[in-house]
């Protein structure tokens, strides 16, 4: 693969109607250089966000009749790569007549940082499960606390909500998530 890329500048500069000399080997260990040191910044700057959540939303319907809104505050533990056992919370609101959810989700890392993001999406009835709900939002970093101060990056969070509506308010009930993306978190990746 590294043989490939002194020619692939090579070829680029015959396209773009440039001279090739013979390379020496100073040349090439700068374009080597240049390529190692845009690898290490792609794999510094970004990286997979993904990993499982299990918890629980505590769901409060007063409102719904009035305003149509659902309140919602899901809270519990997730194993994120990069970010190890971490905490979620994440109130959130369900427009009822649309299913649409939005809100501001915090997850804490081990040692206390913070990372947070603004979520959209929807909350489709589960045609298999009374009550029940299928997840699929979407996240997007807007910063955080400590390493995660400059977070930047999105992510899918795709799931299910236990099914069952309870005649009092609030209920809660078990949520499984699967979140997938991708977060970048050093500010001197552009």
């Amino acid at each position: 693969m590294r043989n490939l890329v002194p020619l692939s500048v090579v070829l680029l500069l015959v396209a773009c109607g440039g001279t090739v000399g013979d390379p020496t080997a100073e040349t090439m260990q700068q374009q080597v250089s240049a390529l190692s040191s845009a690898q290490a910044k792609d794999k510094v700057c970004g990286e997979p966000f993904k990993g499982p959540s299990r918890g629980t939303t505590l769901i409060d319907i007063r409102d719904v009749q009035t305003t149509g809104f659902v309140h919602n505050l899901f809270t519990g533990p997730a194993i994120l790569s990069g970010l190890g056992l971490s905490q979620i919370v994440f109130p959130h609101e369900l427009f009822f007549p649309t299913k649409a959810v939005t809100g501001l989700m915090t997850i804490t890392a081990a040692n206390g940082d913070e990372l947070k993001a603004d979520v959209v999406g929807w909350a489709f009835p589960d045609p298999d499960v009374s009550g029940g709900s299928i997840l699929d939002q979407t996240g997007t970093f807007t910063g955080g606390t400590g390493r995660f101060a400059d977070a930047k990056g999105s992510f899918t969070i795709k799931g299910k909500v236990a099914g069952g509506i309870l005649s009092y308010t609030p209920f809660s009930r078990d949520v499984s998530v699967v979140m997938d993306g991708y977060l970048v978190r050093n500010r001197h990746c552009d």
